[in-house]
């Protein structure tokens, strides 16, 4: 017969048994929910570079199908009004269109001629004015497209205020790497430069952008109120005020080109052209979102378009949410 108190003690003991057990199996049941969570984000990472795939597809026929029979591109065309949206009980995934040329490209200070690359003068008068307006000094200015342009080039020779290899390799310099005698492919890649470091870099870079194309022009019928630092740099004579002021009074429409826009109005002066100019534009941003269930991820595309061929991709980024 068993007294009470070893009842008692095999009683605890089950009890201990039990919540051993039960620990175990909730901690089994974690990892499970855990590796069938990875499994199906992973899952929904897969389907997304190839859901992203197929609207860049979509997107570059809804462009193609704009550019290729309109002489003018203006901020109320219907790609950039109308998104691209499918949708069904698990989720969704859309794609904006955005005009890219709405900035200026640091590699328009080169041009390119059988394989070698020389100073653009027309647009270093563009920059040079965009610096200007932001208070940049003379010197630095200098500074900025010299090493831009040394950077680019593929000789040894450094410009006036310009840096090449021996700069970049000495023991100054805490970052040991070779100037890459091509063009930019990132904005990010203008850190290299000792000109851009520092403040500069946020005093200016939200003007600037980094295409690796040589016929890049900015599409003034897409650009906006707060863009007229841009618009006044490519007219020598165009002060910032009536940049803002044309831009303030731009049609919907758009100009097809610059007749259009001096006859609307003639009481501005303008002066000289500096930069290259557009009223179209071949080059664009596709941002892409999709979401499916619990998970959300983005894309976003650059396309460009060469003498209104098909386009294809400049770069792409893929970030999970």
């Amino acid at each position: 017969i068993m007294n009470t108190k070893d009842k008692g003690v095999v009683l605890m003991s089950v009890l201990l048994i039990v919540l051993l057990l039960s620990s175990i199996a909730v901690m089994i049941g974690n990892n499970y929910f855990i590796s069938l969570k990875r499994a199906s984000y992973l899952e929904f990472q897969s389907n997304s570079i190839n859901l992203f795939r197929g609207m860049e597809f979509l997107g570059k026929k809804k462009i193609m199908q704009e550019i290729r029979f309109s002489q003018v591109i203006s901020s109320n065309n219907s790609m950039f009004v109308n998104n691209i949206f499918l949708e069904d009980e698990s989720g969704y995934i859309f794609s904006e269109i955005f005009d890219a040329s709405t900035c200026f490209n640091i590699n328009s200070l080169v041009t390119k001629n059988d394989g070698i690359f020389t100073p653009n003068l027309n647009q270093i008068k563009a920059f040079k004015k965009i610096m200007y307006l932001k208070d940049v000094s003379e010197v630095d200015t200098n500074q900025m497209i010299d090493q831009i342009i040394d950077w680019i080039d593929a000789d040894r020779r450094p410009r006036n205020f310009g840096l090449e290899d021996y700069f970049y390799t000495g023991p100054s310099n805490p970052n040991q790497q070779y100037a890459d005698n091509r063009m930019f492919y990132s904005l990010n890649e203008l850190k290299n430069i000792p000109s851009f470091r520092g403040e500069s870099w946020a005093h200016l870079s939200k003007y600037l952008c980094a295409f690796p194309i040589n016929n890049f022009a900015i599409n003034i019928n897409t650009l906006t109120k707060t863009d007229g630092l841009l618009f006044s740099s490519l007219f020598s004579e165009l002060s910032l005020d009536d940049a803002d002021y044309i831009l303030s009074n731009y049609p919907e429409s758009g100009f097809k080109d610059l007749n259009e826009l001096y006859l609307n109005f003639q009481d501005i002066t303008f002066g000289e052209l500096s930069g290259n100019i557009a009223f179209t534009s071949n080059i664009f941003h596709l941002k892409t979102r999709s979401k499916v269930e619990d998970f959300e991820a983005s894309s976003s595309s650059l396309i460009y378009f060469k003498n209104n061929n098909n386009g294809y991709i400049l770069s792409r980024n893929y970030n999970g949410v």
